[in-house]
C-alpha cells in the first residue's frame, strides 16, 4: 500500500522540480508541427501516384507527397485537388467532387 503512495508523491515530487522542463513550445517562440511548405500545397491539383485507400502518394506541383482522403477510396492517375493542410495530413478529394 506504501508503494502507490510512494509513487503518487514522487510524481507530484518532479512536475515541481526545477530538474523537469517547463518551457512552453509556442508558435511564439518558432515553434511549428508542420513545415511551411505544407500550407502552399492548399488549393493545388496534382494526380495520384498510387491507390489511395485512404492514404497514399500524390504527385503535386512535380513533387511526390504523401496524401490521405477523408476515408475514400482513389484509383491511380485520377487528378486530385488539396482540400486541407492538418499538422503533418495533407487531405485530398478528387477533382470532380468539388463540382
Amino acid at each position: 500500500i506504501m508503494i502507490p503512495i510512494l509513487v503518487y508523491i514522487g510524481i507530484k515530487f518532479m512536475a515541481r522540480s526545477p530538474v523537469t522542463l517547463r518551457t512552453m513550445l509556442s508558435r511564439e517562440s518558432g515553434v511549428t508541427s508542420q513545415p511551411e511548405a505544407l500550407s502552399d500545397y492548399l488549393g493545388c491539383m496534382g494526380r495520384a501516384a498510387t491507390d489511395l485507400r485512404p492514404s497514399g502518394v500524390a504527385v503535386i506541383d512535380k513533387t511526390r507527397v504523401d496524401v490521405v482522403t477523408r476515408g475514400e477510396y482513389i484509383q491511380k492517375n485520377t487528378q486530385i485537388e488539396v482540400i486541407a493542410v492538418r499538422g503533418n495530413a495533407i487531405i485530398v478529394r478528387t477533382k470532380e467532387a468539388n463540382a
